[in-house]
């Protein structure tokens, strides 16, 4: 079946810029889209338009009002749609909340029209699988109503207490041959069960089942040991009845359900996680290397160059990308791959960039850093920002002068991030920089403080102050 012919899709998405391109790729595709820019108007469309959709595309941050889990989780009240979820998002924390809502993909932002076309296709699939084994699981249902004895994929027990305290089993039903490849009368004969149970499981059997206190309850899951040495998982779910009749033996009922493909499916989904991690390592480990190779050939450039002003540009260039080396050398380090510790992050980048300049010796630095945990994501724009201010320091601060110095501070208050990045030199003009004006450098720096949904100024003094907020809640 081809996938993308006639099927309607709504997107859902805040960004205009990030909108535009996605709608763009996904008409280039072969899809029908229509394009919500908040989770309160893609409910709207969703209720009032007459052709149903066959799938919705949400964004998770959506800005103000509801976020895109709050939207899919409404729309799936009144419509039964496969969602997919399209962010920029990695986070575990962000990540999970997805899982709470019935949804066929996750997909990362920028990952390239292929990744997204066969997301969507394999949400068709798995949503088309679904529905049809909704209707056979129906149609099965009333079957098993007529036939449960042959058609069950569980059994139930009865132990009887002997006379010597232990327990033998005195009744079972259900698909005890078909689970355990043993007869009723096999195992009546081995007097219980635990012979059956698995070495590693032994002690929660005898927990759980034979060892349960009177009346209570015990639950656990373990494996068997079938007739032909295959392994299975069961649940097992016991009850301990205290006989009230003198001298009846107490009794253990229980119900157990062979469990096995979805143990599979786990062990399986933990080993394709493990493999994605080590992918996604890799793919650090290259950049890495791609970016210093790069580094190594912009350094060839300027060593070549004689014009002076091409030289500095191609510097400015390679302080950039500085802070990107190192967020990737810290992702690849690290056992997260999502989030980094702030103050190993910047310490070392300021330290990188200053060393960049040949008047590095004359300049004291000071670093008073807070050290928390935040996502690479916003890591990388932080870095940029540092970047260009301590460059521009570095370049003309102390222009005419033998030493100087730079004060950088870093503080979290309630979730609330201070950076600032202060110098004693001749202090930038009155005329140098007013929000929107200014080179290259400061539209940068705005450009990535809006990112980070935060502020940051310029004051002017005893040489120049550079202030950056934003909330670490912010994203």
């Amino acid at each position: 079946m081809n996938y993308s012919k006639q099927k309607n899709i709504l997107l859902v998405e805040d960004e205009t810029a990030v909108g535009t391109c996605e709608k763009k790729i996904l008409e280039t595709l072969g899809y029908n889209v229509v394009w919500a820019l908040n989770g309160e108007a893609a409910l709207d469309i969703v209720r009032f338009r007459k052709e149903p959709f066959d799938l919705i595309l949400m964004d998770i941050d959506l800005g103000e009002g509801i976020d895109g889990t709050q939207a899919a989780e409404a729309i799936l009240k009144e419509r039964n749609v496969p969602v997919v979820f399209l962010s920029s998002h990695t986070e575990p924390e962000v990540v999970e909340k997805t899982e709470k809502i019935t949804s066929y993909g996750y997909v990362v932002k920028n990952t390239g029209p292929t990744i997204l076309d066969a997301s969507i296709k394999m949400a068709f699939k798995l949503f088309d699988a679904r529905t049809k084994k909704a209707e056979e699981s129906m149609i099965e249902s009333e079957t098993r109503y007529k036939y449960i004895s042959d058609a069950t994929s569980d059994f139930v027990f009865s132990c009887a207490e002997s006379s010597e305290g232990a327990y033998t089993i005195d009744w079972m039903a259900g698909a005890v041959e078909r689970i355990t490849g043993y007869t009723l009368e096999e195992l009546r004969a081995m007097g219980c069960w635990r012979s059956l149970v698995h070495p590693g499981d032994v002690a929660a059997f005898d927990e759980n089942v034979i060892n349960i206190n009177e009346g209570t309850s015990g639950s656990c899951t373990l494996r068997i040991i079938t007739k032909n040495g295959g392994i299975k998982w069961i649940a097992v779910n016991t009850k301990h009845i205290p006989s009230k009749i003198a001298a009846a033996p107490h009794r253990i009922f229980g119900g157990c359900t062979d469990i096995t493909e979805r143990k599979l499916a786990e062990e399986k989904l933990q080993l394709l996680v493990e493999e994605k991690e080590m992918m996604l390592k890799e793919v650090h480990h290259r950049i890495r290397n791609n970016l210093n190779a790069i580094d190594g050939l912009i350094s060839l450039q300027m060593d070549a160059l004689s014009e002076p002003s091409a030289a500095d540009a191609l510097n400015d260039t390679r302080s950039r990308m500085l802070s990107m080396m190192l967020i990737y050398d810290k992702l690849y380090r690290s056992e997260n791959f999502m989030e980094i510790s702030f103050r190993q992050y910047l310490s070392p980048l300021v330290d990188g960039i200053i060393s960049i300049f040949p008047t590095r010796a004359a300049i004291k630095t000071e670093k008073i850093i807070d050290d928390f945990i935040i996502d690479s994501r916003r890591l990388s724009y932080i870095g940029i920002i540092v970047n260009e201010c301590l460059t521009n320091i570095m370049k003309y601060a102390f222009a005419g002068r033998g030493e100087g110095s730079i004060r950088i501070t870093a503080e979290n208050k309630d979730s609330k991030v201070t950076i600032t990045v202060q110098d004693d030199g001749v202090g930038i003009p009155e005329t140098t920089y007013t929000e929107g004006s200014g080179g290259f450098g400061f539209k940068l720096i705005e450009m990535m403080a809006r990112q980070l949904r935060g502020a940051a100024w310029f004051e002017r003094g005893s040489g120049t102050r550079f202030i950056l907020q934003f909330s670490l809640q912010a994203l």
